[in-house]
């Protein structure tokens, strides 16, 4: 199951490197609310039916920019920044060329991170790492000056994720809450819950898990669960934005209520059932990765048309 999870987390990473990448056209899927796919049925995915075009960028190899596993990427001014295996940023040009790295920010220092649980890229190039293990968001210039840190209150953890929403603003992911905070006042002013079912079963996602597209806050949970969310920030309120359904193969939550013992063998247990796990919303369409069968599979809808 492990390894399932581990190409699931590959397949993801590429997929949104692709997004980035590729020049898309645009398409309205406000509209949707609910995606039905045929487990029972396969086609080829072309990637000309998602991305308009791509293009191979290798980039540069050497003892200070090789990279382990890619947590996320940004591209901010043509400039690539890769999160490698959350101890580090690394930069490089829109040619592959490598710029830089926060690998030598990386220690015990006051001016030093311990790990790069996420990062963002500030509109003048500076990058704010989150340094949940300490309490903090450092923050770095492009040539590696410490400029500041950020403290951050002890009940802001756990952390999987976040998204600065604005210079005051942060919105922090914990599996189970959103949990908006306010740097000014240095405190959490909403939680909002997003566990809708037993954590029994374990993650199934290693990926991000809130999206920022089109200026509108989407929320995968790295649990199982078959729903894309949407975050209103004018209401405080998340709700379920698109419904994943896999006719005669819908798992239900519920089956788990009440179950004593390690569900970490469910999954393969039950081969019957979808599972769903990431889930992606871009221009062309929207991507559901999923496991069935103890395999791994990739959902694809776009105006009404849905293939596995």
């Amino acid at each position: 199951m492990k390894s399932c999870i581990i190409i699931l987390h590959k397949l993801v990473c590429m997929c949104i490197i692709f997004f980035i990448i590729g020049c898309s056209s645009s398409n309205n899927n406000e509209n949707i609310n609910t995606v039905c796919f045929d487990v029972n049925k396969s086609y080829p995915i072309k990637l000309s039916e998602i991305i308009d075009s791509i293009y191979i960028l290798p980039l540069e190899t050497n003892d200070s920019c090789l990279i382990k596993d890619i947590k996320s990427v940004e591209l901010h001014n043509n400039i690539f920044y890769i999160n490698d295996n959350s101890e580090r940023v690394v930069a490089f040009k829109e040619d592959g060329s490598f710029l830089f790295s926060t690998e030598s920010k990386k220690g015990y220092g006051p001016e030093n991170y311990f790990s790069c649980i996420g990062f963002t890229v500030m509109e003048n190039g500076d990058i704010e790492i989150l340094d949940a293990l300490r309490y903090g968001l450092k923050r770095y210039s492009n040539k590696m000056e410490f400029i500041e840190e950020l403290k951050i209150p002890k009940d802001i953890l756990p952390v999987v994720d976040y998204l600065r929403l604005s210079d005051d603003l942060i919105l922090f992911d914990d599996s189970d809450n959103f949990k908006l905070y306010s740097c000014s006042k240095q405190k959490i002013l909403k939680r909002i819950n997003t566990s809708n079912l037993s954590h029994k079963v374990p993650r199934i996602s290693q990926n991000l898990s809130i999206q920022m597209y089109r200026n509108n806050i989407y929320y995968s949970p790295s649990y199982p669960d078959a729903n894309l969310y949407k975050y209103d920030y004018s209401k405080q309120e998340i709700t379920p934005y698109i419904s994943f359904r896999f006719p005669g193969h819908d798992w239900d939550p519920s089956i788990i209520e009440g179950m004593e013992g390690n569900l970490n063998n469910y999954f393969l247990d039950h081969p019957e059932y979808v599972f769903v796990a990431d889930k992606i919303i871009h221009s062309n369409g929207v991507l559901c990765f999923f496991i069935y069968d103890k395999k791994m599979c990739i959902g694809y809808s776009n105006n009404g048309i849905n293939k596995v």
